[in-house]
């Protein structure tokens, strides 16, 4: 199994090196000992600092303030040919979700679908293979030394072999059924004859994720120029 070097890149003012270099180790663990067995994709993690470069064969993650795309908590993009996360830390506190949840689904996301180029055909149903979108609530995420990281779907969500003949649809299996079946809080997109469309599951109160919430998902980027008009339509807003 080939093993990817990322930089994960503090670029804000909110947070501290040491907060999100501490971070990291539980990041590592996640990724080569959760993660690589069942996606078959391993990486390195490298923390750089607010006053330090990365490689610049590295892939990147970049922990930034505020989002570039309205609203967005995070997304990952592959328009260099190196694959590159971003995260923002500021974003994602005003709206009271964990920052190293929105980088662990980032991180797992890029490393299973580095350029968004993964698909899945049902029918006449083209699902995109985001691994961390349909459990992405942080609720549903778990704590490795403290740590609270995403959860994920594994391969027999998407109708592909578990290693082993694991039989679980998600790392914590809390998921009942494949594709197109999510968590409260998770999300899926679909396109069917052109046409994309998004599916959200809401919480038993009512409230829409908030990452599924976010117009600039790395899977609007790969499917449409409108995909904040499809993501205001799919929840009901203007």
């Amino acid at each position: 199994m080939a093993s990817q070097n990322i930089a994960i890149v503090n670029r804000g003012g909110v947070l501290t090196d040491a907060a999100c270099a501490a971070w990291v180790p539980a990041l590592q663990t996640q990724i080569s000992r959760d993660f690589a067995p069942f996606w078959n994709a391993d990486a390195q993690l490298h923390f750089v600092g607010l006053n330090q470069q990365p490689d610049p064969t590295h892939w990147r993650c970049l922990i930034l303030d505020r989002s570039d795309e309205a609203g967005d908590l995070g997304y990952h993009i592959d328009d260099t040919g190196i694959p590159e996360a971003r995260v923002f830390a500021a974003d994602d506190l005003a709206d009271g979700a964990l920052v190293s949840v929105t980088l662990s689904h980032e991180l797992l996301e890029m490393l299973a679908n580095p350029s968004t180029t993964r698909f899945l055909t049902i029918g006449e149903a083209v699902y995109i293979i985001e691994v961390a979108d349909p459990v992405e609530a942080d609720g549903d995420g778990y704590d490795i030394n403290g740590v609270r990281v995403s959860n994920f779907a594994t391969p027999w969500y998407f109708g592909q072999a578990n290693p082993a003949g694991d039989r679980r649809f998600d790392f914590r299996g809390l998921l009942s059924a494949g594709i197109p079946n999510l968590r409260p809080g998770g999300y899926i997109m679909d396109q069917v004859g052109g046409v994309w469309r998004s599916t959200i599951a809401r919480h038993p109160d009512g409230r829409l994720g908030k990452r599924a919430l976010r117009s600039g998902r790395s899977s609007y980027r790969a499917m449409s120029p409108d995909r904040a008009r499809l993501i205001r339509a799919a929840i009901g807003e203007r």
